[in-house]
């Protein structure tokens, strides 16, 4: 059979070609997105995702895809927060928003999120695409800001200074406290205006005398980036303190002003009355130091009249008197000695300040020597044995140091038991000064009495047991705190005590 023809069919492929191209360039597109990328079906399953929610999510592509995105649900919105946005992208409506998710292993995590329906061309929803992006850093970084106003807040409003934050632009208000209101009576109107420095300029030129307060205004706005520090005097007597520091970023740029300015007045008034008070104390210490010394000193001539012609008596009647008036005359000639020998320890105990020739650094193992040598003759009729470690320079008058060391050594001595005294001086660094010891193996003294007996006058034993007048460890204390230290002892009855002082460094070593 002939055929006469035959029909042939041909498709323009060039559209079709052209479509598919363009698909590919936009998958390729959204697998490079940076943020990450989700289609689901309608009921939220999920289709397909980019490298980018992988590794927001921690899920890989082939875990993703048939899961629900409620396994990233992370518990802190509720069902209507959901239903909401269920609702608003069923209605073909798109959805933004921010919400917090969880990470494959728990973690949360904090996401802008778009969700827009994909429509056919019959305008049918056919699927849903969201966009998903990581704003964990951002939010912490928005909470850690708030917290800092927050603090700053609370700060400024709770401060006594009155405070100010002036901003780059000149006299720019950026914020102040009701202290800083209350302090200057500024307006209000031109604190919240922040125009043209008009608050900060009042606030200058209510602190200031006319004369000075052009000069502040040119260094205030000349000088941005230092900080500074002054008290200054105000036009109706009262005195301020003004403190003011510049506001820089991490990247050292200047953003602004931050003045404190505290009402200083009382202050000011007590300082100076305390000024007055220890130069009238300093006055006063000195005056009775003086009239001490020359009471204790004319004192002794009527006394040692009263002494001698006592004695002579008692020698000039011995055998003559019946034993009452012997008695008697004995009873006197004591309370003469006595009383001379209080005299004497008084005027030593007034002479600690008129003595001192000056605090320098001083070798305390030559004080020490100085000490044993004036003691040498009471030593060797006890038989005590006075040791020593290495003694360092110390700041201190060698005079005083010398005396501090032999009524040290001396009481040692004295209140000793019966086993020879044995005496040991040590030294050891604390700090910025040192710390001396006198240990002795004496009677011991209760701690209960350990302040008790740097009390001049007070006495644990009679006249009887122990002889002497009760000063000389209150001379010790004023010697020690005259050169800027303190003194102490611990002890326990029957077994020996330690007397402790401490000195400033002299600047070398034992």
């Amino acid at each position: 059979m002939e055929i006469p023809g035959f029909a042939g069919f041909a498709r323009d492929a060039t559209g079709r070609k052209g479509m598919e191209e363009k698909l590919r360039l936009q998958s390729a597109a959204l697998e490079a997105a940076a943020v990450g990328i989700v289609i689901t079906n309608l009921e939220g399953v999920i289709l397909w995702v980019n490298s980018a929610f992988t590794a927001l999510t921690g899920y890989t592509a082939e875990e993703a895809i048939g899961l629900n995105p409620r396994v990233l649900q992370s518990g802190k919105h509720d069902e209507p927060f959901y239903r909401d946005l269920w609702n608003t992208i069923l209605a073909g409506k798109v959805w933004r928003g921010e919400l917090t998710n969880r990470r494959k292993d728990g973690a949360p995590y904090d996401e802008e999120m778009t969700i827009t329906p994909v429509l056919d061309g019959g305008g049918t929803i056919r699927n849903f695409i969201a966009i998903k992006q990581d704003v964990t850093e951002r939010k912490q970084a928005e909470e850690e800001r708030k917290f800092r106003n927050a603090v700053l807040s609370t700060q400024m409003e709770t401060s006594i200074d009155g405070i100010l934050v002036v901003g780059r632009r000149s006299g720019e208000i950026l914020s102040y406290n009701q202290r800083f209101v209350d302090m200057w009576e500024v307006p209000l109107a031109a604190i919240e205006s922040g125009s043209d420095r008009c608050a900060l300029e009042s606030v200058l030129c209510k602190l200031l005398n006319p004369e000075e307060f052009l000069h502040r205004v040119e260094q205030l706005y000349a000088n941005r980036h230092e900080t500074s520090q002054e008290e200054m005097s105000l036009r109706d007597g009262r005195a301020v303190e003004r403190y003011s520091a510049p506001m820089l970023g991490s990247d050292g740029q200047y953003y602004g002003r931050i003045w404190y300015f505290r009402d200083i007045t009382e202050r000011k008034r007590a300082e100076e009355k305390l000024k007055l008070t220890l130069a009238d104390l300093a006055r006063s210490n000195k005056d009775l130091e003086q009239f001490a010394y020359v009471a204790s000193h004319d004192l002794q001539e009527p006394l040692r009249m009263v002494s001698s012609y006592t004695q002579l008596l008692a020698r000039r009647y011995r055998g003559q008197l019946d034993s009452t008036a012997e008695k008697y005359i004995a009873y006197a000639v004591d309370g003469a000695n006595r009383m001379q020998r209080l005299i004497e320890d008084l005027l030593a105990y007034s002479r600690v300040g008129a003595r001192a020739r000056g605090f320098e650094p001083v070798d305390s193992a030559a004080a020490l020597d100085q000490a044993l040598a004036n003691l040498k003759a009471t030593i060797e009729q006890s038989g005590a044995v006075v040791t020593h470690d290495p003694l360092p320079r110390v700041v201190h008058d060698k005079l005083l140091l010398a005396q501090l060391f032999q009524n040290l050594i001396g009481n040692a001595i004295k209140f000793h038991v019966e086993a020879p005294p044995r005496i040991h001086v040590s030294a050891r660094q604390k700090g910025e000064e040192w710390v001396l010891a006198v240990r002795d193996n004496g009677i011991g003294i209760d701690p209960q009495y350990a302040e008790r007996i740097f009390t001049i006058f007070q006495r644990l034993h009679t006249n009887e047991e122990y002889p002497g007048t009760g000063i000389g460890l209150a001379i010790c204390k004023k010697i020690v705190e005259r050169g800027g230290g303190r003194i102490w002892v611990e002890s326990q009855p029957g077994k020996g005590s330690t007397f402790y002082f401490t000195v400033p460094m002299g600047g070398g070593g034992v």
